[in-house]
């Protein structure tokens, strides 16, 4: 069985989460983003964007890396009587 774990929510008592310890650049591109949209900063817009594909590709490579990297599998034989 395979099993991947959600992102928990922040709070006042749980400050950290395994993916802002893992790739905080995420979070703080996508608040850039978020903050530049609402101070209408068009070109810091689009500057903040690409920041935040980037990491969210990076992110995105390393968890295909570890579902599908060539590590070895177990490997189930059903024989039929």
């Amino acid at each position: 069985m395979v099993y991947f774990a959600g992102v928990p929510s922040l709070s006042t008592t749980n400050t950290q989460n395994w993916l802002i310890q893992d790739d905080p650049s995420l979070y703080l591109y996508a608040t850039l983003l978020e903050a530049s949209v609402y101070m209408r900063d068009d070109s810091r817009t689009q500057l903040f964007g690409v920041g935040y594909q980037t990491a969210l590709a990076g992110l995105q490579k390393q968890d295909d890396y570890v579902r599908y990297s060539p590590s070895p599998r177990q490997r189930m034989d059903i024989q039929t009587p």
